[in-house]
């Protein structure tokens, strides 16, 4: 008996941070349909909604402005990094997911903030820690908020 009630708390649990996870996503979309159902299949159950498609040449920044969107999907070759760049900037909290070669490659883009824990502060930590000299082994690295 305990250990059906243990089930269920556990159940409830998980769907509690699949809600709290839940994401609106805007759709920046000049792709070819084909692409644009499939993400929207892939997406689907995923407790992230689309709120809003917009056709480039509207602007990203405008686009998340007017929809509140957390997650823009971008196609690769209509969007370029520098207007994603320009995004982040401006509302670091967006994540960006950027899809290329016709849906066969895709990458994230994401401002996080970082800490790097330096340790005893000495001559050779400073360098390291500003030249990022020391290896992924030798680093710690903590994580501070995401991107909120």
């Amino acid at each position: 008996m305990a250990s059906a009630q243990a089930g269920a708390e556990n159940r409830a649990t998980i769907e509690r941070g699949r809600s709290a996870l839940a994401r609106n996503c805007i759709a920046f979309i000049d792709m070819p349909r084909m692409l644009r159902e499939i993400v929207d299949d892939a997406l689907s159950g995923s407790g992230v909604k689309l709120v809003d498609e917009t056709r480039n040449g509207d602007g990203l920044v405008a686009a998340v402005d007017r929809s509140s969107a957390e997650l823009v999907i971008v196609s690769a070759e209509a969007v370029g990094p520098t207007e994603v760049c320009r995004l982040l900037e401006e509302r670091p909290r967006v994540k960006v997911f950027a899809i290329a070669d016709g849906g066969r490659d895709g990458c994230l883009y994401e401002l996080r903030p970082n800490l790097v824990l330096v340790g005893d502060l000495s001559s050779r930590s400073l360098v390291e820690a500003v030249l990022d000299e020391r290896g992924p082994a030798d680093r710690t690295t903590t994580a501070t908020g995401g991107n909120r």
